[in-house]
């Protein structure tokens, strides 16, 4: 008798989905959210291959944005480098 967890993840996806739809947010932001949720773990280098493949895997606009969230998320859990980023 097994019980099916969903790793943390899948659980963040679930519950901004449900709660975007709640709010009736329009299809094409919550699939952007959800492709936000779901990369935003996503180790990110400076080298051209691992750029090229995040360009391809999420496009340009979704990149700015994931991109925008690591400084985000990086500035919440370092008050000092939060002070150091231009704005």
């Amino acid at each position: 008798m097994g019980i099916n967890f969903l790793n943390t993840k899948s659980w963040a996806v679930l519950l901004a989905n449900e709660i975007l739809r709640e709010l009736k947010y329009d299809n094409k932001t919550r699939k952007e959210v959800v492709k936000l949720i779901l990369h935003h773990n996503d180790i990110v280098t400076t080298d051209e291959v691992s750029i090229r493949k995040m360009l391809s895997v999420l496009g340009l606009e979704s990149t700015k944005l994931l991109l925008k969230v690591k400084v985000a998320d990086i500035s919440a859990h370092h008050l000092t480098f939060c002070k150091n980023v231009r704005r």
